[in-house]
């Protein structure tokens, strides 16, 4: 039986539950917490962040020795890339007997 009083509403003699209990929600919160602690237990973001930062390293090191044996070449007369209005490109040539395809 329904009985409305006070804006509670009571069914067999029992008030009706409508939210939760400060308990729960400290469990809750408290597995929470747990999983995440797992979490960055075994994700380890600062060796991630290392990672990522040693291999940017790797990649700029490996820019800067490519820039500095390009510059070695042609300070060196080894290599003409052309003038500043043309440009030395080599092309294949069909025609050779001496290189075979």
């Amino acid at each position: 039986m329904f009985k409305i009083n006070s804006k509670k509403i009571y069914i067999n003699s029992k008030k009706i539950k409508n939210s939760f209990t400060l308990v729960e929600l400290m469990i809750v919160l408290a597995i929470l917490a747990l999983l995440a602690g797992i979490v960055i237990f075994v994700v380890k973001p600062g060796n991630l962040l290392d990672q990522f930062n040693d291999q940017k390293r790797l990649s700029e090191v490996k820019s800067i020795a490519k820039a500095i044996d390009y510059l070695n070449v042609i300070a060196m007369g080894n290599l003409s890339l052309g003038t500043a209005t043309s440009i030395y490109v080599s092309l294949p040539d069909n025609t050779s007997t001496t290189c075979s395809s």
